[in-house]
């Protein structure tokens, strides 16, 4: 009943404006994270937020996880959460297939480029362990984390190297 939302994402054709409504914020802001910082397009957000929820982003930028942490990190108060899922690199079906010499790179196409559909592809998916590391370089704490089917339904799983898991979650804690 307190809470303040504001949102932002990679941009989109939908107008700011209707996404926010979408979403039920109070505000919205489209921000090319290939290009500038959450801290350099929004200076007011430093330090400004209990939680910060990062949902299948960080797959979709141009900048090294620790790099996008740090800034994340950055929006907390001493003592936020942030929250971030993205794929897990260290799926079965992707161990599988890199096995079978078949990987699952991206490939960008420039007509996607062109027509703005550019977030639709993966830069490129972690691991558990590269993401654990980063937030350590970005001098966060991990509090939690765990492994889940985004389609599959249900289940919690502790953070192994290789799983049949296609997606992971994890809480970090700005130290305060």
């Amino acid at each position: 009943s307190n809470i303040s939302l504001q949102t932002t994402s990679l941009p989109r054709p939908l107008p700011a404006e209707e996404t926010a409504r979408r979403f039920g914020s109070s505000f919205h802001r489209y921000i090319d994270l290939d290009f500038e910082t959450l801290g350099q397009a929004m200076p007011e957000w430093q330090g400004a937020w209990d939680i910060v929820v990062c949902a299948e982003v960080i797959e979709n930028v141009r900048a090294a996880p620790a790099e996008q942490l740090a800034d994340l990190l950055s929006m907390l108060r001493p003592g936020g959460y942030l929250i971030v899922s993205t794929p897990n690199a260290l799926n079965r079906a992707y161990v599988a297939r890199l096995l079978t010499g078949r990987l699952l790179s991206t490939v960008y196409q420039r007509d996607k480029i062109r027509e703005g559909r550019a977030q639709d592809f993966h830069v490129r998916e972690y691991t558990p362990m590269e993401l654990y590391d980063a937030v350590a370089a970005a001098g966060g704490k991990m509090e939690q984390e765990g492994l889940f089917d985004w389609y599959g339904g249900g289940g919690d799983r502790a953070i192994q190297h290789v799983s049949g898991r296609d997606a992971m979650m994890f809480i970090a804690r700005k130290p305060g």
